[in-house]
């Protein structure tokens, strides 16, 4: 949820983390970002703009990488006016039961 106008962007970071070697950590940032904005003169109540291919798959690339990745980070930067205190967010996973 982005209140007021500008543009949200969110980097996702994932990490690969081993006890014994973590001087050997990895990280990879995914591509592409999400972005995410609200222009001047639309309504408070419509929805977010974005790029939906791109969201689509940085959907399913944090989704296959919680798979195998332990720890994640998300980078946010803000433009045009967008602030932190005027974000709300949040990701979840969903179990897929198996259809048989």
């Amino acid at each position: 949820l982005l209140q007021g106008l500008g543009r949200l962007s969110v980097t996702g970071i994932s990490q690969l983390w081993t006890p014994d070697l973590t001087n050997l950590m990895t990280r990879q940032l995914l591509e592409p970002t999400g972005q995410f904005w609200r222009s001047a003169g639309d309504p408070e109540d419509a929805p977010l703009k974005c790029l939906e291919a791109d969201i689509q798959e940085f959907g399913e690339r944090i989704a296959e990488l919680a798979k195998v990745r332990k720890v994640m980070y998300f980078l946010f930067a803000f433009k045009d006016g967008a602030e932190k205190d005027n974000i709300k967010c949040s990701l979840m996973f969903k179990k897929n039961e198996a259809k048989g």
